[in-house]
């Protein structure tokens, strides 16, 4: 008895062996062949550092700490941006905004994080939107850090202010590799009025890319240092 046990065990196994994973069900009175899932862990998973999609343009991270330019009430920034990594992709820029916390519009600061800024983009010059333009709604406001007194020189700000790093997505534009012009402008924020200053950083930190730091100019006082955005 204990061998024919063994013998059956034997056979089992062998079976099953054979069978490379493979189940028989039935189904509907018919004997239906089934492959066992395959798990997880025995397929080949992508890499978690696999580096990021590369940014068409990018002048340097958010700086907060050297001053900001208004982008609304009448005034607009504009500044270069050499395009090396072409693609058809939906307008993504990420920004620095400085917030005036002294100022009675701004109370609470948030008040004054803007929800449309209108973006023109021109290969001709600064301020020109023959290639683009469109007012685009700000898809995401995250925290940067405060500037607090002493204020640097030339600080848009009463009091200290407060820095964001500021998204906004728009419809798909075409950009072949050459020199462009971004310009931000016509800012609109909760409290009807904030001002909207974008953050100058020199293109302190831009990567390592052809056009990088940025010129740029602002439409009363004409050439000024570079600001921070990254193109996506």
């Amino acid at each position: 008895m204990r061998l024919r046990i063994a013998s059956l065990l034997l056979l089992t196994i062998f079976v099953l062996a054979v069978a490379g994973g493979e189940e028989h069900v039935r189904k509907n009175g018919k004997d239906i062949k089934e492959t066992a899932p395959v798990l997880a862990s025995d397929q080949s998973k992508p890499q978690d550092n696999a580096p990021p999609a590369l940014p068409r343009y990018s002048n340097g991270p958010v700086n907060g700490t050297i001053t900001g330019w208004q982008i609304n009430g009448g005034f607009a920034v504009s500044d270069s941006m050499l395009v090396t990594n072409p693609a058809s992709l939906p307008v993504n820029i990420t920004f620095g905004d400085w917030i005036d916390a002294g100022n009675p519009l701004c109370i609470p600061a948030t008040a004054c994080i803007p929800t449309f800024v209108e973006v023109s983009i021109s290969d001709t010059g600064y301020f020109g939107n023959e290639l683009y333009e469109a007012v685009l709604p700000v898809a995401s406001a995250k925290f940067h850090n405060f500037v607090i007194p002493p204020l640097p020189p030339g600080s848009p700000c009463v009091g200290f202010c407060v820095v964001y790093s500021v998204t906004v997505i728009g419809p798909n534009v075409s950009l072949p590799p050459d020199n462009f012009y971004l310009t931000l402008s016509n800012a609109v924020t909760k409290a009807p009025g904030g001002p909207v200053y974008w953050d100058e950083n020199n293109g302190i930190g831009c990567p390592p890319q052809p056009g990088c730091p940025s010129t740029a100019q602002e439409n009363a006082v004409g050439n000024i240092p570079s600001e921070s955005f990254t193109f996506q």
